[in-house]
């Protein structure tokens, strides 16, 4: 699983980029991860990046939403733990960040950010589906 390159292919094409299933499956292949727990380290991984400010809010949340609708249309026996997890909780903390509450609300700073920095507070420890 390698960010940077899955950043770099963002970086050269925000809007043809997607996270493929074949990305998956090189990525399971690389850590013979069950897949639940694949989505919940791609998620950790996101999760910190945005924290620190490496990893900027579009980039993160077209990872997340690429990587849930494979999972939902292709694995979804395969993930039983999908919406249990460190994952679904990072994809509701970026997906939070699409849309305007308010007129003048920043919806990134205002739920994304926070909702994050709790995810982290709580660790991976915090993934009660285990």
């Amino acid at each position: 699983m390698d960010i940077a390159a899955l950043r770099s292919r963002f970086d050269a094409d925000p809007e043809g980029f997607r996270v493929t299933k074949e990305d998956i499956e090189e990525w399971r292949s690389q850590t013979n991860l069950p897949l639940d727990d694949l989505c919940d380290e791609i998620a950790w991984l996101l999760a910190v990046g945005f924290n620190s400010g490496q990893l900027p809010f579009l980039f993160c949340d077209e990872v997340i939403n690429h990587m849930h609708g494979i999972m939902v249309q292709v694995y979804l026996p395969e993930v039983p733990r999908l919406h249990l997890g460190i994952f679904w909780e990072v994809y509701l903390a970026f997906d939070s960040g699409e849309f305007h509450a308010h007129l003048n609300d920043d919806p990134v700073e205002d739920y994304t950010k926070p909702f994050i920095r709790k995810i982290l507070a709580h660790g991976r420890k915090g993934d009660q589906s285990r």
